[in-house]
């Protein structure tokens, strides 16, 4: 897929999810916020997949897709990079990596479909911070 072509799909992904689904969309927007800021990774997991999950089962669903899509990305990039799977300590450091990325994106989700209220994710970033 060209980069053009792929940028317009995600910008039609978006604005559906804008309309459609607005806490999947808020999600999104918010691990744009604080993917710089100093957290743990397990922390912005949490806190993204809580997020998007506080509309339902159905956005909890579209989260976790989500989260799961990225971590394919991840492992492949990782593994397709010598230095990245060396930090790692090799393939099956780099599987556990994501295991371990996905329950946390578990974990976040069944807090958001437990607690919906605005805010109520935000303690899920005050744990353990770098």
């Amino acid at each position: 897929m060209t980069n053009n072509r792929y940028n317009k799909t995600k910008t039609f992904v978006i604005n559906t999810l804008k309309k459609t689904n607005p806490s999947v969309h808020h999600a999104i927007k918010e691990k744009n916020r604080i993917e710089p800021m100093n957290i743990l990774d397990e922390n912005k997991h949490q806190y993204i997949s809580c997020v998007g999950s506080q509309g339902g089962w159905g956005s909890a669903g579209l989260t976790l897709v989500g989260g799961a899509g990225k971590e394919i990305g991840d492992i492949k990039d990782k593994l397709s990079n010598p230095e990245e799977r060396k930090k790692y300590g090799g393939s099956l450091g780099v599987l556990k990596d994501s295991v371990k990325d996905m329950k946390n994106n578990l974990y976040g989700a069944g807090y958001g479909l437990t607690y919906r209220k605005k805010g109520d994710c935000n303690s899920l970033l005050k744990r353990k911070i770098k």
